[in-house]
């Protein structure tokens, strides 16, 4: 008996390491498969449960295990100088992801905060949008404020939707004084140990409801999904009136043929209001801005057009061990699998 010989070695530390692998990659696939319940967030809150947990534990196990069998050369599937290299890469890849996701369960905080053109809002736990906070034990806070200065067009002069949102922002938690941020949907901008990128965007349109006197019951900015150009999104006047009030808009009705064929509205932003109570649509009409929409004695109008984007915000110090350790263990399997001609031969 050799002192030292790891208790999983060969073909068993094989064995245990596909194991391991399959278990982590079942549980993941199980859990957005929705049927324990709702989707998760994100891939991260599922690595920070304990079955996950337990998955990661055993891989890395396995891992060290095959790792000594390859450097070793007890595993005489792969023979050759090459394998105490792989072996290598794949045992730091694993140790690597290991220690950054056990980091992340540790100090990982994210949240969304909803903003329109001009508005700021202060980044501490209440200030992020209600059902979106997850923090674990040792997080820190994000401090300062974030100011959303301007959102960019959501159409092309063409009138095509674009793929990317963009937004300029200022944030002023880096003790430094405020800091300009070039905001977008495809990859997050760094600032204070945060990531910010956005998630979603809309518009928010200012929406009135007067009596048939003409007297202003309710007036809010309603964020609602109306992008791209045709999409419908709905509000209601809660606790005011028993109406669910649909809207599209279109930004320059010019762009939009069919729409401003449909309303007699050659140019300049356009609204299809659909107003229902109950089953029954009261109201089906196109409407400039201002424009009065008549229903059941009331009187509806949409009025100044504000664009809002929800920032997502992140900070989680083990994504920086994490995603090298996913790499190294990449590129160990692959050179695993791409053995060198005299390993073959």
């Amino acid at each position: 008996m050799v002192i030292g010989r790891p208790v999983i070695s060969g073909l068993s530390g094989r064995t245990w390491l596909t194991t391991a692998g399959v278990y982590l990659a079942s549980y993941i696939l199980l859990q957005y498969s929705g049927l324990p319940g709702p989707r998760p967030e994100n891939i991260m809150r599922v690595l920070h449960t304990w079955p996950a947990m337990t998955g990661v534990a055993a891989l890395l196990l396995a891992g060290v295990s095959r790792s000594y069998a390859l450097r070793s050369g007890q595993d005489s599937a792969v023979p050759g100088g090459g394998r105490f290299t792989r072996g290598r890469l794949s045992l730091w890849g694993m140790l690597l992801f290991g220690a950054g996701l056990l980091l992340s369960s540790l100090t990982r905080i994210e949240g969304s905060v909803t903003l329109s053109e001009g508005q700021e809002v202060s980044l501490s736990s209440g200030g992020f949008d209600s059902g979106t906070l997850y923090r674990r034990s040792f997080s820190k806070e994000p401090e300062g404020s974030l100011l959303v200065a301007e959102v960019s067009q959501f159409i092309s002069d063409k009138g095509r939707a674009k793929r990317m949102y963009e937004a300029g922002a200022l944030y002023s938690g880096t003790g430094k004084g405020p800091l300009d941020l070039r905001l977008n949907s495809l990859y997050p901008r760094f600032a204070g140990g945060f990531m910010f990128e956005i998630k979603d965007a809309g518009y928010s349109p200012h929406v009135f409801l007067f009596d048939p006197a003409g007297n202003m019951i309710d007036n809010f900015y309603a964020v609602l999904q109306l992008s791209p150009p045709g999409a419908e999104d709905s509000f209601r006047f809660d606790r005011i009136i028993p109406h669910t009030i649909y809207l599209k808009y279109y930004p320059e009705a010019s762009l939009f043929p069919d729409a401003a064929a449909a309303s007699g509205i050659k140019s300049g932003p356009l609204f299809k209001v659909r107003i229902a109570r109950n089953l029954d649509v009261v109201a089906d009409r196109y409407a400039a801005p201002d424009d009065a929409v008549y229903f059941d004695k009331l009187v509806f109008s949409a009025g100044d057009m504000r664009k809002w984007v929800e920032v997502r915000i992140v900070r989680d110090p083990g994504i920086y061990l994490l995603f090298p350790g996913v790499i190294l263990m990449v590129i160990g399997a692959l050179s695993h699998l791409l053995k060198s001609p005299e390993s073959l031969a």
